[in-house]
């Protein structure tokens, strides 16, 4: 909220208030006009913010505020395009004092002429951003990518460097590398404030802040301030984080311990995908905690308005069918002139989250989902020889995803080798198809071989459901005498079809274990033995790392040339320090007159230079060339370069 005064609070709860309107139009040509509550057609004036362009939560979002106003004047509107308006309330505290209220800072983005008023339609400085970034690539802190911003787009950055440190991950260096999506600046700052867990707005100075959402109240909405209103009977919050990972093609999920409600998605930031494995689960943990911390009733509530409030503020409802104990979170409003205000919070029922296991919901995330009439393709090939007699023995097992209702086709060529008992009979082999753990029962396909090799051609359509993972297995067997044989590399087995995923390329976390006992007989007459039943158990055990050694003798080092490679101006480069250990046994020859041991580590003595500097030009910017004359030196190790 705007920072105001008690007195202002205390008038704007009144049920009455005496306030008005004014404003300015400076033109690009810096013309500057004045009007005040009186210029304004009366009910056509309007200021909307939201932080949440959608009906639920956002991380991220980069909205501009939009404001139209119709005027009784006779400005010149072509002179209007890219002029910049400045509205203020102005509330009567009492006979002697008016608190003034800024309320934005706008650009004319549109102008109408009617017979007798002015339309004007104009939008926050957040225009601004939408300017090309050019930039091939970028490493830097957020504060410092901000400033990089603010200079490009000739914007105003209203937290301070250590402010924005303060603020989730503002301590993080994000790299932004050339194969992304980014097209503007206003894309980079999305993708920052989303990486921070902030939204982005322009405040009522026009200037450019990271802001988040939080659990402090700061205002009271009674129920004789509410024309309207309409609260929903759950809360929003979160309790897991799913962000796509490029290198992987899956989305990653993050959890607490009890994740029960809903998950906030990330989709594919840019500047999440690159560094160490370690480094992108600590933003995204630190994403999930902040996320964890509030909790929002979703509102919707017509009142007599208070224009200090902003997008992200929380308040309190009193009275009424309000819930007096929940918090209710701006996400967007509309404050009519000289009318009432608008007040919304959005968020999803945390009830509608389907319980899903934590590999579902990485299926849910597959980057190549299904598309319109694209075909993915699941393929097998056998790795082994597979000998098929009389028990079913499985020779096929494919597992796919299937992200929405859909018919996928199984086809497969089997090269085999079949041999009978007797040279006058032939190999009878059947086939059993089972869909996971279920055999289908009404097509068994059978085949009658003569000895030799044959081909053997499997075809079968299976319908699979949304957002399923799924295994495809064939077995085969003889029926009566003879047997088969099916060499590494003779099967060619696909699933393909439309809906389908692809990039399933991690362990499922299934563990399939199969048993093979040898035939015993069972000698009691009129007693068959229907079936064998065992209990299997499952024991954790630690993996047990090796301990290796390995001994070599003392390794000798020939002349060593130390080179400094030429600097590219256009790099922004940390100094490196190298170094190497010598042999305290055979110590090296080094000249005392220019290298001392300090600390046991050798130094350059810098009293003995005078160092001298002369500006050379560049393809752009400027330079200046420190010489050194290391002529009278027989070698030099390294030269140190500090900045004063």
């Amino acid at each position: 909220m705007y920072p105001v005064s008690n007195a202002f609070l205390q008038k704007i709860r009144e049920n009455t208030r005496e306030y008005y309107w004014t404003g300015t139009i400076t033109t690009t040509h810096g013309t500057r006009y004045t009007f005040q509550n009186a210029d304004i057609l009366k009910g056509s004036a309007y200021i909307n913010h939201k932080s949440c362009s959608a009906d639920e939560m956002e991380l991220g979002s980069v909205n501009a505020a939009e404001m139209k106003i119709t005027l009784f004047n006779n400005i010149d509107r072509y002179t209007l395009m890219d002029a910049e308006v400045r509205l203020t309330y102005h509330l009567r505290i009492d006979e002697d004092t008016v608190e003034d209220v800024p309320m934005g800072v706008f650009i004319v983005t549109e102008a109408n002429r009617n017979i007798k008023t002015l339309e004007l339609v104009g939008y926050d400085r957040m225009l601004l951003l939408d300017k090309e970034f050019s930039v091939t690539d970028m490493v830097g802190t957020p504060y410092q990518i901000l400033h990089l911003m603010a200079e490009a787009c000739g914007i105003v950055l209203e937290q301070s460097e250590q402010q924005i440190k303060a603020l989730t991950n503002g301590t993080e260096t994000f790299s932004i590398y050339t194969d992304n999506d980014i097209e503007t600046w206003r894309d980079v700052l999305f993708y920052l404030a989303q990486a921070m867990c902030c939204f982005a707005s322009f405040n009522r100075e026009g200037k450019l802040e990271l802001k988040q959402y939080g659990m402090d109240p700061v205002f009271e909405v009674n129920n004789t301030h509410r024309f309207t209103s309409s609260f929903s009977d759950f809360k929003t919050r979160y309790t897991a984080v799913s962000s796509t990972n490029l290198r992987t093609q899956m989305a990653e999920y993050y959890a607490l311990e009890t994740d029960d409600a809903l998950t906030m998605n990330l989709g594919t930031n840019p500047m999440l995908q690159y560094g160490l494995e370690a480094t992108r689960k600590r933003i995204i943990e630190r994403i999930l905690y902040k996320l964890a911390e509030f909790e929002y009733v979703p509102f919707d509530s017509t009142t007599i308005g208070n224009p200090a409030l902003d997008v992200g503020d929380v308040i309190v409802n009193r009275g009424g069918h309000a819930d007096e104990d929940s918090y209710y979170c701006i996400t967007e409003y509309e404050c009519r002139i000289n009318g009432k205000q608008t007040l919304k919070g959005v968020g999803k029922n945390p009830r509608l989250a389907s319980a899903k296991s934590k590999n579902d919901k990485n299926i849910s995330g597959l980057i190549n989902q299904a598309e319109e009439n694209k075909i993915i393709y699941y393929k097998f090939v056998n790795a082994y020889d597979i000998n098929v007699a009389s028990t079913p023995t499985e020779v096929i097992s494919i597992a796919y995803v299937a992200v929405e209702d859909t018919t996928a086709m199984f086809m497969a060529q089997v090269l085999i080798e079949t041999t009978p008992d007797d040279e006058e009979e032939d190999v009878i082999l059947k086939v059993t198809y089972k869909k996971g753990l279920e055999e289908e029962t009404t097509f068994y396909p059978i085949e009658t071989f003569k000895d030799g090799k044959h081909i053997m051609a499997l075809l079968y359509p299976i319908t699979v459901g949304q957002n399923t993972d799924n295994t495809f297995s064939v077995y085969m067997n003889i029926i009566g005498s003879g047997s088969a044989l099916i060499k590494a590399g003779n099967i060619r087995a696909t699933i393909s079809g439309q809906g389908l995923a692809a990039g399933l390329n991690v362990w499922d976390g299934k563990i399939t274990v199969e048993d093979e006992f040898s035939v015993f007989s069972w000698n009691v007459p009129g007693f068959t033995v229907e079936r064998y039943v065992d209990y299997p158990s499952i024991v954790l055990k630690n993996p047990v790392r090796p301990s290796l050694t390995s001994e070599f003798g003392r390794v000798a080092f020939g002349q060593l040339v130390f080179k400094v490679n030429d600097l590219n101006e256009n790099l922004n480069a940390e100094p490196m320090v190298r170094s190497f250990t010598v042999d305290y046994i055979y110590p090296p020859i080094y000249d005392d007159r220019y290298i001392e041991v300090v600390d046991n580590a050798f130094c350059l003595i810098s009293d003995f230079y005078v160092p001298s500097s002369t500006e050379g030009t560049i393809n752009y910017g400027r330079t200046s060339v420190l010489s050194i004359n290391t002529e009278q030196f027989d070698s030099v190790g390294s030269i140190e370069v500090i900045k004063c």
